[in-house]
C-alpha cells in the first residue's frame, strides 16, 4: 500500500513538472509569425552584366578588283599609318590593258589629224576654180560662134559643137562642185565619229590607270590591323569585293549584355563600374553610349534573352580586343515600396510573400523592379503597410 501511494506520488509529479515545462518554453503566440510591415523607402539598384573590350570603329579593306595576290605588307596586330601600303595586286594585266590604250588613242588623233589635213579640199577647190575658167571659156566661145552663125559666119554644126562643150563644162563644174560637198560632209561625220572614239578611248584610259592604282591597297586611316583574312597570301586570286583586312583606330569601347528583365533599369548617359578579368583590382568607369533594340538570344540557352549595351571608356591601362569584363550599374530610387528578399520567396519563377490579413496567412504573388542584393522593389501585389511574414518558412493556405 505504501509502495502504490509513493508511486502515485511520482506520477503526479512528473505530471505538474511536465505542465510547468511547457508553460515556461511554449512560443507566444505573436513570437510564431513574426511580420514586417512594407514601407516606401530608398533602394541602391544594382544591374550585372558581362561583356568585351570591342573598337570604337572599325574599317573593313576589301578587294577593289580581282587579280593575284602579289605580295601581303601586313598582319594581323601590326600598326598601320594612313595610306600606308598594306597588299598589292598583281599590275602585269593592267600594264598591257594601259599599254594597248595608249596605242588606240593614238591611231585615233592620227585618223583626225588626217581629216583635218586641208590638202584634198585645195585640191578639189583647185580643180573647181579651173573648171569654173573652162566653163567661161566655153561660154565665150558658144556665144562668139552664136554671133558668126547669124551672120553665116560659121556652120550650124560648129555652133553645135561650141554648145556641147559649153554643156560638158557645165557638167563637169557642178561635178566637182558635189564632190567637195561630199568630201567635205563625210570628213565632218567622219571627225565626230572619231572624236567620239577618241573621247571613249581617253576614258578608257583613264578608268585603267585607275585600276593600276587600286592595285597598291593601303590603309584608309592609321590605327592598328586586328583582323586579316587568314586565306590572304601571295599568289592567292581574289576576286572584287573580296574581304582582306580590318583595321581600327586606337579607340575602344565595351559591348555588353544585359538580360532583359534589368534592361529597362539602366539608360544612355548612365555609369556603369567596369572590371577586366585581366585587372580585376582596378575597376575604371564608362558611360553608356548606346542600347541596341534587338533582342538577342544566347545561343544553346533557351530562355536567356539580352539586349546590347555599348560604353565609352578611358582606361588607366592599356586594352585590346576581346579582353572579357564583368560590368555593374548602380541607381539609387527614391519613394517606392520595397521589401527585403529574405521575405520573399521563389516559385516557378516567380515572386511571393505570405501576406496577413488578421489571423491567416494568405500566399500572395508579387512583381519587383529595382533591387539589390538584400532589397527588391515592389510593383503590384502589396501596398504600404500591408503586415507580411519575416523569413517565412511554412505552408501558407491560399485565398
Amino acid at each position: 500500500m505504501r509502495i502504490f501511494k509513493w508511486l502515485l506520488f511520482f506520477v503526479i509529479l512528473i505530471i505538474i513538472g511536465f505542465f510547468i515545462f511547457r508553460h515556461f518554453t511554449k512560443t507566444p503566440k505573436d513570437l510564431q509569425n513574426p511580420t514586417i510591415t512594407v514601407q516606401k523607402g530608398k533602394i541602391l539598384a544594382i544591374v550585372r552584366g558581362r561583356g568585351e573590350v570591342v573598337p570604337a570603329k572599325t574599317y573593313k579593306i576589301i578587294s577593289p578588283l580581282p587579280g593575284v595576290v602579289e605580295s601581303v605588307l601586313k598582319d594581323e596586330g601590326e600598326p598601320v599609318k594612313e595610306g600606308e601600303l598594306v597588299l598589292s595586286i598583281d599590275k602585269t594585266e593592267c600594264l598591257a590593258k594601259l599599254k594597248q590604250a595608249e596605242k588606240e588613242i593614238q591611231e585615233y588623233q592620227n585618223k583626225i589629224a588626217e581629216l583635218e589635213d586641208e590638202i584634198e579640199i585645195k585640191r578639189y577647190e583647185k580643180e573647181i576654180r579651173e573648171a569654173s575658167l573652162i566653163l567661161d571659156d566655153a561660154k565665150r566661145e558658144y556665144e562668139a560662134n552664136g554671133r558668126l552663125y547669124e551672120r553665116g559666119g560659121v556652120s550650124k554644126e560648129a555652133l553645135q559643137d561650141a554648145e556641147s562643150s559649153l554643156e560638158k563644162a557645165r557638167i563637169a563644174l557642178t561635178l566637182k562642185e558635189e564632190e567637195l560637198f561630199s568630201l567635205k560632209r563625210k570628213r565632218k561625220d567622219g571627225l565626230a565619229l572619231l572624236l567620239l572614239q577618241a573621247k571613249e578611248a581617253s576614258a578608257n584610259y583613264d578608268w585603267i590607270k585607275k585600276q593600276l592604282s587600286y592595285t597598291e591597297i593601303k590603309s584608309p586611316i592609321s590605327g592598328i590591323i586586328i583582323e586579316k583574312n587568314p586565306d590572304i597570301m601571295q599568289g592567292f586570286f581574289v576576286t572584287q569585293g573580296a574581304y582582306l583586312f580590318t583595321v581600327t583606330r586606337n579607340s575602344y569601347q565595351i559591348k555588353g549584355l544585359i538580360d532583359e528583365i534589368e534592361i529597362e533599369k539602366i539608360n544612355i548617359g548612365g555609369k556603369g563600374v567596369i572590371r577586366l578579368d585581366t585587372h580585376p583590382y582596378q575597376p575604371f568607369s564608362g558611360v553608356i553610349k548606346k542600347i541596341s533594340p534587338k533582342l538577342i538570344t544566347s545561343e544553346g540557352k533557351i530562355g536567356i534573352r539580352s539586349f546590347e549595351v555599348y560604353l565609352d571608356i578611358n582606361p588607366p591601362f592599356k586594352v585590346t580586343p576581346k579582353m572579357q569584363c564583368s560590368l555593374e550599374f548602380k541607381q539609387v530610387v527614391s519613394g517606392v515600396l520595397k521589401v527585403n528578399l529574405e521575405d520573399v520567396e521563389e516559385e516557378d519563377g516567380s515572386r511571393y510573400v505570405y501576406l496577413m490579413k488578421g489571423k491567416k496567412k494568405i500566399k500572395t504573388r508579387i512583381k519587383t523592379g529595382f533591387e539589390n542584393e538584400s532589397e527588391a522593389e515592389v510593383l503590384s501585389g502589396l501596398k504600404e503597410g500591408d503586415k507580411i511574414v519575416k523569413s517565412p518558412s511554412f505552408e501558407i493556405e491560399k485565398q
